[in-house]
């Protein structure tokens, strides 16, 4: 289970209360944590399983993802084609993953990729705003709707919902950036960053390093990765001075 660890103690030396600033969060979700999610997911609402699925293999922000339509699904360039943050048109290739998640969906709704199947008639207010759903007919996934849904997940999926280490839904695009730079990273080290930053469709490098994190294990590894290659350096450097030596006397 992640932990949110603090920097610094509380300050009183200047007579006020400084609150504790909290360290780098570890949204990475773990292989038991991931194999409970996707449990969870299947057999809470499975007609919000895609959209779950597709956040989590795109990386795709929340919003981006409820609001697709089919116009923006084109089959045939292989891609989609929307409008992101800020207004820029950004593209998600439709890999086969994203391709087994959209597939089955055609023809569900007319406009919108990802709908919802009510299971009961409903004709209220709430909050001002009227609400008509017909028992068994399709309609537009709602962040209000989605954030109910999520809710029940991660109780069945026996994850924390509040306090600084429940896991939110915005910690699968975190999930995501973190393992594709890891995968990425091993195959191109020297553009990995630059992947994962047109994944998230980030303007700055410096928002995708903070989504996407490296492991204490990795750390590890690199560290002695360094160590290991000066020792080696070390030994070779004295086993050629040594050589000198014995044929200078």
């Amino acid at each position: 289970m992640r932990k949110v660890t603090f920097r610094n103690e509380p300050d009183w030396s200047d007579g006020q209360l400084w609150l504790r600033e909290p360290d780098e969060r570890e949204p990475e979700l773990s292989e038991s944590e991931t194999d409970q999610l996707d449990h969870a997911m299947a057999t809470v609402r499975e007609d919000y399983e895609p959209v779950l699925q597709f956040s989590w293999a795109s990386g795709k922000r929340q919003t981006e993802c409820i609001t697709l339509e089919w116009p923006m699904v084109c089959w045939d360039r292989g891609v989609i084609e929307r409008e992101g943050k800020g207004g820029r048109i950004v593209q998600i290739a439709i890999t086969p993953t994203i391709r087994a998640i959209l597939w089955p969906l055609r023809g569900l709704h007319p406009k919108y990729v990802f709908t919802f199947e009510a299971k009961r008639t409903v004709d209220k207010v709430i909050g001002g705003k009227r609400y008509q759903y017909t028992k068994g007919e399709r309609y537009p996934i709602t962040k209000s709707g989605l954030r109910r849904v999520w809710n029940a997940i991660r109780k069945v999926a026996s994850l924390p919902t509040e306090g600084p280490d429940r896991v939110r839904y915005h910690d699968l695009r975190h999930d995501f950036a973190t393992k594709l730079l890891r995968t990425v990273k091993a195959e191109s080290p020297a553009a990995a960053l630059k992947i994962v930053q047109k994944a998230l469709d980030h303007r700055s490098i410096t928002t995708t390093m903070r989504c996407a994190h490296v492991t204490a294990e990795e750390v590890a590894a690199g560290i002695e990765a360094v160590a290991e290659a000066r020792m080696a350096r070390r030994k070779n450097h004295r086993s050629g001075h040594r050589s000198r030596t014995v044929k200078a006397v």
